[in-house]
């Protein structure tokens, strides 16, 4: 054996274990610049660098789902303005995927810097801002609007002109007494 390969030390070799594979190499250091720099080119991509290819494609994913949406709202043919408040709703998220993709990639940068390889693993569901059942209730929601937009143009302009502000000021108030009730 040449004098730069690694060998497996004799009492484990005897005994079947580690066959002569190189030592683990430390992770490389990450760049946070790097990482900003091509989330804010693609969303996703800097994840993908940080070697987070699932947390990356949901971004993606998130953000090409965003643009269909946008797309088949305002292709509709009839008038567009019932479609107003859930356009701007769909509009919206856009800058907030945007921006968030970029903080989170800052974030997990710093994250496999200090703690290494074992960072790309330790990801839990309860380090989400927002739980699964919470992004559920959303998805029903909008797959509701969308639908009655769909199926009934009319009802859905009455309900939105009549009852739109009040139904938003309602989310509000409900959305902050949880997050109220939650931090006690």
């Amino acid at each position: 054996m040449q004098d730069h390969e690694y060998q497996t030390p004799l009492p484990l070799r005897e005994k079947g274990y580690y066959p002569s594979y190189p030592p683990p190499q430390p992770m490389k250091k990450k760049s946070v610049a790097a990482s900003v720099l091509f989330s804010m080119m693609i969303p996703g991509l800097g994840h993908m660098y940080l070697g987070l290819m699932k947390r990356g494609m949901s971004y993606m994913i998130g953000l090409v789902l965003n643009i269909f949406l946008i797309s088949m709202i305002s292709t509709n043919g009839e008038d567009l303005s019932i479609y107003t408040p859930l356009m701007i709703l769909v509009c919206l998220c856009i800058p907030v995927l945007y921006f968030y993709c970029i903080f989170d990639g800052v974030h997990r940068a710093r994250m496999i810097n200090s703690r290494g390889e074992d960072a790309l693993w330790t990801y839990t569901m309860d380090e989400l801002p927002v739980q699964p059942p919470i992004i559920g209730g959303g998805l029903v929601v909008i797959g509701g609007l969308l639908l009655l937009s769909q199926t009934a143009p009319v009802l859905m302009n009455t309900i939105v002109r009549d009852y739109g502000g009040t139904a938003i000021a309602l989310l509000l108030i409900g959305g902050g007494g949880w997050l109220l009730y939650r931090m006690k």
